[in-house]
C-alpha cells in the first residue's frame, strides 16, 4: 500500500542467479544494493550478465514520495549481442546483428503508462560492431554504428548517427521513432 512506503527503512543487498521469463534466461549473476526509506526505491551498484555482456547501472531511483511517482536510471550495456537481445522478436533479431556498447540516462513521471511515456526524458548513446542491418533482400554489413538519441515527448530523435561500412564510403542517418512504434529514418551517404 503506497501510504506505508514512507514508514519503510530497509537496507540491504540482492544476488540474483538467473533471472528469466517464460521461455529464456535474460540476464545471470545480477547483484544490487537497494535502500528503500522515506518512499523513494534506490538501488545503487546493480549489474548482471546479460546477452553474453554486461549490464551496470550506478544509480536508479523509483520515489514515492511525492504526489506523483518520479523514476530515474543512469545505466550502461558492455559489449552485448544484439541478436540475444532481441531474440524474443525473432522477426527483428534476424534482421540486426553485432556487439552493442550503450548507456542510458533517463527520468519519467506519472502513475500509469500513458504519463510516463509523456514524461519521458533522456539521452541514449550506443555503438554497434561488426554486424547487419537489413533483410533477405538488402543488408548493410558495418565495422561500426554509432550515434545518439534524445528521448522527449514520447518521442527518440536519432542524431549523429553514423555507419562505417566494411566496403565504401560511410552512412549517416537522421529520424524520428514515437513511443507508439511509428518511424522516420533518413539515411544517406
Amino acid at each position: 500500500h503506497r501510504d506505508a512506503l514512507p514508514r519503510l527503512n530497509v537496507t540491504g543487498s540482492l544476488r540474483i542467479d538467473h533471472l528469466h521469463d517464460a521461455s529464456r534466461v535474460i540476464a545471470d549473476s545480477g547483484t544490487t544494493g537497494f535502500r528503500l526509506a522515506d518512499g523513494k526505491l534506490t538501488l545503487t551498484n546493480t549489474s548482471a550478465a546479460l546477452a553474453e555482456g554486461k549490464f551496470r547501472s550506478d544509480n536508479a531511483i523509483a520515489d514515492f514520495s511525492g504526489s506523483t511517482p518520479h523514476f530515474a536510471v543512469a545505466a550502461a550495456l558492455d559489449h552485448a549481442s544484439v541478436g540475444l537481445l532481441l531474440r524474443s522478436n525473432q522477426a527483428v533479431a534476424a534482421n540486426v546483428s553485432g556487439i552493442l556498447d550503450g548507456d542510458l540516462q533517463l527520468s519519467l513521471d506519472g502513475s500509469d503508462s500513458s504519463a510516463l511515456a509523456k514524461s519521458a526524458s533522456g539521452t541514449a548513446h550506443f555503438e554497434l560492431l561488426n554486424g547487419s542491418v537489413g533483410d533477405a533482400n538488402d543488408t548493410i554489413h558495418f565495422r561500426r554504428m554509432a550515434g545518439e538519441l534524445g528521448i522527449a515527448g514520447e518521442r527518440l530523435d536519432l542524431a549523429n548517427a553514423s555507419a562505417r561500412q566494411t566496403a565504401g564510403a560511410p552512412w549517416q542517418a537522421t529520424g524520428t521513432s514515437r513511443l507508439k512504434r511509428t518511424m522516420d529514418l533518413t539515411c544517406h551517404r
